[in-house]
Parts: structure tokens; C-alpha cells; sequence
């Protein structure tokens, strides 16, 4: 019950995070002579939007892998953007709000809601791979789109400054480091299913001393 309250918090908080973007976003680019069109496919070409819709999302997830992998992709959203694009924004009012939430609010208090409230299971540690179809495939399409528009959404990605190379060695690194954090993500789940299994046998021991 608290990890659906929870999630559902997370939801309206980043629903609002990303409606806020998206005004500024299309106000900003209209007034540069963009289409609507042009402004709402570079905004949902962005990984921090993508993962925040599947936080809106999270209240109908299920599965103990899915919140797992979620913690993975929404913890990268925050670190890579402290670490690597913070510095290259200054924004002010709602927006500067708006940033905050979904780069500072939303990816620690996902994590925070995961290790708290979440049910754990003893995931095994090749699943690490499957998680990584998402970002992989996010990055292919980031690649794909850019050389068809001119437009890539992330700096250390970016062929038009960059070149292809460096870009793809830059978009591979961010792929090793989502694929550590999610062994971390599974060693810390099946550590927690471990404490959480002898937490309900003692439980159910001391029940059966009762009766």
C-alpha cells in the first residue's frame, strides 16, 4: 500500500515536472521559428522525458523487475545529468522548478520509494542485459533521428560537433555505466529479498509460537 501511494506521488510529481518542460520548450521554440511539431519531436526525443512518462506510468507496473529497472534508468537521469549537463543551463522561475523536479526530485525519491517500499526478488543477474535494450535502443534511435534533422539531444552525443566516433564511444560509456549500476540495482534486490524473506519467516514463526 505505501509503494503505490508512493508511485502515485511520483507520478503527479513528474506529470507536472514534464508539463512544465513542455510549455517552456514550445514557447521558447515557436519564438525561435520552429513548428509545434519540430519542438514537441526534439522534446520527446529526450531520454530524462522518456523515463519520467514511464514514472507517471509506474502506479500500473507490476512486475518487481520492471520497478527495478526503472530505478536503474531514472538513477542514470539524474547522475548523467549533475555530472555532465547541469552546467550548460541556467534557468530561472518555473522552469529552473520544473528542471528541478525531474532531474533532482523525481530520480532520488524513485530510488528512495524502491528500496523502502518495493517488493524484491532474487533477480538473477543476467536480466542486467535485457535492461539494457531500452537505453540501447534509445541511443540507436537518438543516432538515427539526429543524422535525418541535424538535432541531438545530448551534448556528449552530439555527431554534428563531436563526430561519429567520439559520440558512439561517448554513448557507449553511458551504456557500461547503466550496465553496472544495474548489477548494483540486482545485487541490492536480491539482498533485500534475502532480508525481507527472513523478516516474514520470523514473522510467521513467531505466529505459530502464539497459536
Amino acid at each position: 500500500m505505501h509503494f503505490l501511494i508512493a508511485r502515485r506521488i511520483l507520478s503527479v510529481l513528474a506529470a507536472c515536472g514534464i508539463l512544465g518542460q513542455y510549455y517552456f520548450a514550445l514557447e521558447r521554440g515557436l519564438g525561435q521559428g520552429k513548428t509545434g511539431l519540430e519542438v514537441t519531436g526534439n522534446f520527446f526525443s529526450y531520454f530524462t522525458i522518456l523515463t519520467n512518462l514511464l514514472v507517471v506510468a509506474c502506479p500500473r507496473f507490476r512486475s518487481p523487475g520492471t520497478h527495478a529497472a526503472l530505478g536503474v534508468y531514472i538513477a542514470v537521469v539524474g547522475v548523467v545529468y549533475h555530472l555532465l549537463l547541469s552546467a550548460q543551463y541556467h534557468l530561472e522561475g518555473w522552469e529552473w522548478v520544473a528542471d528541478r523536479i525531474l532531474h533532482y526530485v523525481v530520480p532520488p525519491g524513485y530510488l528512495l520509494c524502491w528500496a523502502l517500499f518495493a517488493p524484491k526478488e532474487k533477480l538473477p543477474f543476467t536480466i542486467a542485459a535485457r535492461w539494457l535494450l531500452f537505453p540501447g535502443l534509445y541511443f540507436a534511435y537518438s543516432l538515427m533521428r539526429g543524422a535525418l534533422v541535424g538535432w541531438y539531444p545530448y551534448s556528449f552525443a552530439n555527431v554534428n560537433r563531436l563526430g561519429f566516433g567520439p559520440a558512439v564511444q561517448n554513448g557507449l560509456g553511458v551504456l557500461i555505466f547503466f550496465l553496472v549500476l544495474s548489477l548494483i540495482v540486482i545485487g541490492l534486490s536480491r539482498l533485500l529479498h534475502h532480508r525481507q524473506a527472513g523478516r516474514l519467516e520470523l514473522g510467521n514463526l513467531a505466529y505459530r509460537r502464539q497459536v
